[in-house]
Protein backbone atom coordinates (compact mmCIF):
# COMPACT_ATOMS: atom_id res chain seq x y z
CA UNK A 1 0.00 0.00 0.00
CA UNK A 2 1.45 3.35 -1.00
CA UNK A 3 1.70 6.15 1.55
CA UNK A 4 -0.58 9.19 1.27
CA UNK A 5 1.37 12.17 -0.05
CA UNK A 6 0.68 15.85 0.49
CA UNK A 7 0.56 18.40 -2.32
CA UNK A 8 4.16 19.55 -1.62
CA UNK A 9 5.40 16.00 -2.09
CA UNK A 10 6.63 13.68 0.62
CA UNK A 11 4.83 11.08 2.66
CA UNK A 12 2.45 12.40 5.31
CA UNK A 13 3.38 9.41 7.44
CA UNK A 14 7.05 10.34 7.09
CA UNK A 15 6.38 13.96 7.99
CA UNK A 16 4.30 12.88 10.98
CA UNK A 17 7.08 10.56 12.14
CA UNK A 18 9.60 13.39 11.78
CA UNK A 19 7.31 15.71 13.75
CA UNK A 20 6.92 13.15 16.55
CA UNK A 21 10.69 12.58 16.61
CA UNK A 22 11.31 16.32 16.97
CA UNK A 23 8.70 16.58 19.72
CA UNK A 24 10.27 13.67 21.60
CA UNK A 25 13.76 15.14 21.12
CA UNK A 26 12.65 18.48 22.57
CA UNK A 27 11.14 16.67 25.57
CA UNK A 28 14.40 14.78 26.17
CA UNK A 29 16.43 17.99 25.86
CA UNK A 30 14.18 19.72 28.36
CA UNK A 31 14.55 16.81 30.81
CA UNK A 32 18.34 16.94 30.47
CA UNK A 33 18.13 20.70 31.07
CA UNK A 34 17.31 19.95 34.69
CA UNK A 35 20.47 17.91 35.20
CA UNK A 36 23.86 19.53 35.84
CA UNK A 37 27.01 17.99 34.38
CA UNK A 38 28.16 17.02 37.87
CA UNK A 39 25.01 14.92 38.32
CA UNK A 40 24.76 13.62 34.75
CA UNK A 41 24.72 10.07 36.08
CA UNK A 42 21.01 10.71 36.72
CA UNK A 43 20.53 11.34 32.99
CA UNK A 44 21.81 7.98 31.75
CA UNK A 45 18.35 6.53 31.09
CA UNK A 46 17.27 9.73 29.29
CA UNK A 47 20.36 9.62 27.08
CA UNK A 48 19.86 5.94 26.24
CA UNK A 49 16.25 6.53 25.19
CA UNK A 50 17.22 9.73 23.36
CA UNK A 51 19.75 7.78 21.28
CA UNK A 52 17.04 5.44 20.06
CA UNK A 53 14.79 8.17 18.63
CA UNK A 54 17.46 10.47 17.15
CA UNK A 55 18.25 10.13 13.46
CA UNK A 56 21.04 12.71 13.18
CA UNK A 57 24.44 10.95 13.30
CA UNK A 58 26.25 13.90 14.87
CA UNK A 59 23.71 14.08 17.67
CA UNK A 60 23.83 10.30 18.18
CA UNK A 61 27.62 10.55 18.44
CA UNK A 62 27.36 13.23 21.14
CA UNK A 63 24.93 11.05 23.08
CA UNK A 64 26.98 7.86 22.94
CA UNK A 65 30.22 9.68 23.80
CA UNK A 66 28.50 11.26 26.80
CA UNK A 67 27.34 7.81 27.93
CA UNK A 68 30.81 6.33 27.47
CA UNK A 69 32.43 9.23 29.36
CA UNK A 70 29.97 8.77 32.24
CA UNK A 71 31.00 5.10 32.33
CA UNK A 72 34.70 6.01 32.31
CA UNK A 73 34.37 8.66 35.02
CA UNK A 74 32.26 6.32 37.14
CA UNK A 75 34.80 3.51 36.86
CA UNK A 76 32.16 1.16 35.48
CA UNK A 77 33.14 -1.88 33.38
CA UNK A 78 32.94 -1.56 29.60
CA UNK A 79 29.35 -1.75 28.39
CA UNK A 80 29.02 -3.65 25.10
CA UNK A 81 25.84 -1.76 24.25
CA UNK A 82 27.67 1.57 24.31
CA UNK A 83 30.58 0.22 22.29
CA UNK A 84 28.18 -1.12 19.63
CA UNK A 85 26.48 2.29 19.52
CA UNK A 86 29.87 4.00 19.15
CA UNK A 87 30.83 1.70 16.28
CA UNK A 88 27.50 2.40 14.61
CA UNK A 89 28.17 6.14 14.45
CA UNK A 90 31.95 5.94 14.04
CA UNK A 91 32.76 7.53 17.40
CA UNK A 92 36.37 7.49 18.59
CA UNK A 93 37.88 7.33 22.06
CA UNK A 94 35.84 9.09 24.77
CA UNK A 95 38.54 9.51 27.43
CA UNK A 96 39.00 13.25 26.80
CA UNK A 97 35.38 13.91 25.88
CA UNK A 98 33.76 16.94 27.57
CA UNK A 99 30.32 16.21 29.02
CA UNK A 100 29.78 19.90 29.79
CA UNK A 101 30.35 20.86 26.15
CA UNK A 102 28.03 18.09 24.95
CA UNK A 103 25.23 19.24 27.25
CA UNK A 104 25.22 22.66 25.56
CA UNK A 105 23.81 20.83 22.51
CA UNK A 106 21.94 17.97 24.19
CA UNK A 107 20.18 19.87 26.98
CA UNK A 108 17.71 22.76 26.92
CA UNK A 109 18.08 24.42 30.31
CA UNK A 110 16.02 27.44 29.27
CA UNK A 111 13.00 25.27 28.42
CA UNK A 112 13.37 23.38 31.69
CA UNK A 113 13.56 26.60 33.72
CA UNK A 114 10.54 28.03 31.88
CA UNK A 115 8.41 24.99 32.72
CA UNK A 116 9.68 24.87 36.30
CA UNK A 117 8.96 28.56 36.92
CA UNK A 118 5.45 28.17 35.51
CA UNK A 119 4.64 25.17 37.70
CA UNK A 120 2.88 25.90 41.02
CA UNK A 121 5.24 25.54 43.95
CA UNK A 122 4.03 23.40 46.80
CA UNK A 123 5.96 22.74 49.95
CA UNK A 124 6.16 19.03 50.61
CA UNK A 125 5.86 17.91 54.18
CA UNK A 126 8.87 15.93 55.33
CA UNK A 127 7.92 12.36 56.18
CA UNK A 128 10.26 10.83 58.75
CA UNK A 129 10.51 7.05 58.57
CA UNK A 130 12.95 6.57 61.45
CA UNK A 131 14.97 8.87 63.71
CA UNK A 132 18.47 8.49 65.08
CA UNK A 133 19.53 5.70 62.73
CA UNK A 134 23.20 4.87 62.25
CA UNK A 135 24.97 3.96 59.06
CA UNK A 136 28.27 3.86 57.19
CA UNK A 137 29.11 6.11 54.23
CA UNK A 138 29.49 3.74 51.29
CA UNK A 139 30.34 6.01 48.36
CA UNK A 140 30.19 9.60 47.09
CA UNK A 141 29.07 10.28 43.52
CA UNK A 142 29.24 13.04 40.90
CA UNK A 143 32.02 15.38 39.77
CA UNK A 144 30.99 17.87 42.46
CA UNK A 145 30.63 15.09 45.03
CA UNK A 146 27.32 16.49 46.29
CA UNK A 147 25.60 13.16 46.87
CA UNK A 148 26.27 9.58 47.82
CA UNK A 149 24.98 6.45 49.51
CA UNK A 150 24.98 5.24 53.09
CA UNK A 151 24.55 1.67 54.28
CA UNK A 152 22.10 2.11 57.16
CA UNK A 153 21.82 -0.56 59.82
CA UNK A 154 18.63 -2.54 59.23
CA UNK A 155 17.58 -0.50 56.18
CA UNK A 156 20.17 -1.17 53.46
CA UNK A 157 21.58 1.51 51.16
CA UNK A 158 19.90 4.93 51.26
CA UNK A 159 20.57 8.18 49.40
CA UNK A 160 22.71 10.91 50.97
CA UNK A 161 22.43 14.50 49.65
CA UNK A 162 24.67 17.37 50.71
CA UNK A 163 21.81 19.88 50.88
CA UNK A 164 19.84 17.66 53.28
CA UNK A 165 22.77 17.25 55.68
CA UNK A 166 24.13 20.73 56.51
CA UNK A 167 25.82 19.63 59.74
CA UNK A 168 27.82 16.85 58.10
CA UNK A 169 31.44 17.67 57.08
CA UNK A 170 31.43 17.42 53.29
CA UNK A 171 32.36 15.28 51.54
CA UNK A 172 32.27 12.68 54.31
CA UNK A 173 35.00 10.07 54.28
CA UNK A 174 34.16 6.63 52.94
CA UNK A 175 33.64 4.25 55.86
CA UNK A 176 32.80 6.95 58.41
CA UNK A 177 29.83 6.32 60.71
CA UNK A 178 26.99 8.87 60.78
CA UNK A 179 23.68 9.23 62.63
CA UNK A 180 20.57 10.89 61.17
CA UNK A 181 16.91 10.60 60.22
CA UNK A 182 15.48 8.47 57.43
CA UNK A 183 12.97 10.42 55.33
CA UNK A 184 10.89 9.72 52.25
CA UNK A 185 12.41 10.99 49.03
CA UNK A 186 11.77 10.63 45.31
CA UNK A 187 14.08 9.00 42.79
CA UNK A 188 13.51 10.98 39.56
CA UNK A 189 15.61 8.58 37.54
CA UNK A 190 13.50 5.55 38.52
CA UNK A 191 10.29 7.58 38.95
CA UNK A 192 9.53 6.14 42.35
CA UNK A 193 9.76 6.89 46.06
CA UNK A 194 13.12 6.45 47.73
CA UNK A 195 14.59 6.66 51.22
CA UNK A 196 17.08 9.41 52.10
CA UNK A 197 19.12 10.10 55.21
CA UNK A 198 18.85 13.70 56.42
CA UNK A 199 20.08 15.97 59.22
CA UNK A 200 22.91 13.56 59.84
CA UNK A 201 26.07 14.12 61.88
CA UNK A 202 29.23 12.18 62.60
CA UNK A 203 28.60 9.36 65.04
Amino acid sequence: MSSVRNRNGGSLATKLAASEEQEALEAFKMALGGIHSGSIIFGVKILEEMYEIVGDVELKSLIVQTLRKIRIDGGWPIKDKYEDMAEEVGAGDASDFSISDALTKLADRQAFNTVRSAAPRTKQERVVIASGVAGTVKRIIGEQQNAGFVSVDGHGDVFLAKNQNPDLPWPPQIGVRIVGDLIKGFDKKKDRESVNIADSRLA
